[in-house]
């Protein structure tokens, strides 16, 4: 029976259960400062400590102390601060954020150990002793956050006031409601978790094998067994005999761009023009996102002007990042660059192409990390490092051939990435709407846990996609026959409803998840008599979805299309009339 709903009063929030309540979080919660601290002041043990850079890792999943990221402060902090610390069933909130999406994130404590707060943090403290996590994943919701990015003061960071959290409300239902909310969702997000770490990892894999294709190219060619050398440098290794080994800044002129911030007397003649920052760069792509721009003088504008087909090289920025060049081809007339950038021109020796595989190869990778000035996370390079930098030589046009080869292996790969890339997105979108919808009491939580996260219509897609791997089907009517056998077999459905037709058990929504398939861009259909099935570049992506769900049975599978794959269609079907047969006498 559907529970009876009420208007919250709040549009954004909508309809509640009846029984739940609207109140503001100063009736459940009281606040407090975190330490007054700096990163100097922690130390390799003592006391537990989360910091407002802890809350915003990626890593903190907002309901529950994550281990690797507590810090340690000196325990004559236990005595001189003893308000700021946290205690199980409170909050710790980071009160800046340099985006809007990061306002509101916190970290629940859900341990009974003493742990404090650290420098840039809030205390949400419980004034009942009691489990709050329904409250950290409400505290997750963009609905609750909503609340927050309308009052938050800033423009490039954000500061979250206590005066700012006070004006928030919470949606509270019955404490026996709250835990089993908490509970469901704790179950339910461990499961999407692990395929978006499977599908993490895998993409990792994808990316240490399109260095290690490019690498091999940019090192031995792509000619197969030829005569080589030893190039004499550690991290390049042996060479085909014909190529140089030389400094990159014979074949080179590099430029810095414009210093920011820049005084002009009164009167002198400017112009705006769009220029890049270091965010502009990323690596494998100039971001455009965001593109700021600058007053500077016509003779400034077209000094620093970047030419069609430059490379782009940031001076400093994330330790595996550095070094990392990408093309600029024109995207923005009248662009120019701020100091931090170097734009590298090439000479008529060595192609801006293969430059540009060359920095994202492990030989540049080495090299940078080796030179680079360093601190934890981040490092910086200059223009003399960059110039020399030593690089195998081909021939041009041998450097084009590579360029041409790495350019159809990379388009495959990116392929396959974004494929994953756009699985992560569908699962935390899954995930966030998800939680809306129980901490709101738009639904309530089931009877069972027993139930996937992955609709029926997506673990039957998964299911058949599987099946077309294994059986390459001869049609849709051998494909149908295999699904219904597996299903009899391995006992894996009882809801859908197979029509008897003269080729035997048929489910008629087959064609829906044939969609689904493509949609995923895990398969391509031919229509027609047959019915063809082909697998595309990217239908391994299917696979942390569908081990997620079908794991256990899997070698059961595999089993059964090797036993109906060798089969014309007419022998499938007789197989799969028999056991449908048998399951009406069964019935019967």
């Amino acid at each position: 029976m559907a529970q009876e709903m009420k208007d919250s009063g709040i549009p954004w929030i909508g309809e509640i259960p009846a029984d739940w309540e609207l109140k503001n979080i100063k009736a459940l919660f009281s606040f407090g400062k975190g330490l007054p601290i700096t990163k100097d002041n922690l130390c390799d043990s003592g006391v537990p400590v989360i910091s407002y850079g802890q809350i915003h890792s990626k890593r903190n999943s907002g309901t529950h102390i994550v281990k690797d990221l507590i810090r340690y402060v000196s325990e004559e902090y236990i005595n001189s601060n003893p308000d700021s610390f946290a205690h199980q069933g409170d909050f710790i909130f980071a009160d800046i954020s340099e985006d809007l999406d990061g306002c509101g994130n916190c970290a629940y404590v859900d341990v009974d150990i003493p742990i404090f707060a650290g420098y840039h943090t809030i205390i949400l403290r419980a004034k009942v002793q009691k489990s709050n996590q329904y409250f950290a994943y409400l505290f997750k919701s963009d609905m609750w956050r909503r609340q927050i990015r309308e009052r938050v003061i800033g423009v490039k960071l954000f500061s979250i006031s206590q005066k700012v959290l006070k004006k928030t409300s919470l949606i509270i239902p019955p404490q026996e409601i709250q835990c089993r909310i908490a509970d469901y969702l704790n179950c339910k997000c461990a499961e999407i978790d692990a395929v978006l770490n499977k599908t993490r990892t895998s993409i990792e894999e994808y990316k240490k094998l399109k260095q290690a294709i490019i690498t091999q190219a940019v090192t031995k060619g792509i000619r197969g067994e030829r005569p080589m050398k030893n190039s004499g440098v550690a991290w390049i290794g042996i060479i085909p005999s014909e190529w140089d080994v030389s400094a990159l800044g014979k074949f080179i002129t590099i430029d810095s761009g414009i210093s920011v911030g820049k005084k002009y007397e009164l009167g002198t003649p400017l112009v705006e023009v769009p220029y890049l920052r270091v965010a502009n760069v990323q690596g494998d792509h100039v971001d455009l996102s965001d593109v700021a721009t600058i007053m500077v003088t016509p003779e400034e504008a077209e000094k620093y002007k970047l030419k069609n087909g430059q490379l782009l090289m940031t001076e400093g920025g994330d330790r595996d990042k550095l070094g990392r060049g990408c093309l600029w081809n024109g995207e923005i007339e009248n662009c120019i660059h701020q100091n931090h950038i170097f734009s590298v021109q090439t000479n008529d020796r060595l192609t801006v192409r293969y430059l540009d595989y060359l920095t994202t190869s492990e030989v540049a990778r080495v090299y940078f990390d080796l030179t680079a000035k360093k601190t934890t996370n981040l490092a910086c390079t200059n223009k003399s490092t960059i110039q020399k930098f030593v690089i195998p030589i081909p021939k041009v046009a041998e450097q084009e051939a590579i360029c041409d080869y790495l350019d159809g292996e990379c388009k495959k790969l990116d392929r396959v990435l974004q494929a994953k890339a756009n699985i992560i997105e569908q699962l935390n979108n899954y995930k966030k709407s998800l939680i809306y919808e129980y901490v709101t009491g738009k639904r309530e939580v089931p009877e069972t846990k027993n139930q996937s996260f992955i609709s029926f219509i997506d673990a039957r897609a998964l299911l058949m996609c599987r099946i077309i791997e294994l059986l390459k089907p001869k049609g849709r009517i051998h494909l149908m026959k295999a699904l219904y056998t597996v299903d009899c077999m391995l006992n894996l459905n009882s809801t859908t409803q197979y029509q008897r037709q003269k080729h035997g058990p048929y489910d008629t929504r087959i064609e829906e998840y044939e969609k689904r398939l493509v949609q995923n861009g895990w398969i391509d259909i031919k229509y027609g008599s047959p019915v063809e099935y082909m697998l595309t570049e990217t239908f391994e992506t299917y696979r942390e979805m569908y081990q997620s769900y079908y794991e256990n049975v899997d070698g059961e599978v595999q089993r059964l299309c090797a036993f109906l794959q060798p089969m014309k269609t007419s022998k499938a079907e007789r197989v799969a009339t028999l056991l449908a047969a048998w399951n009406d006498f069964i019935l019967q």
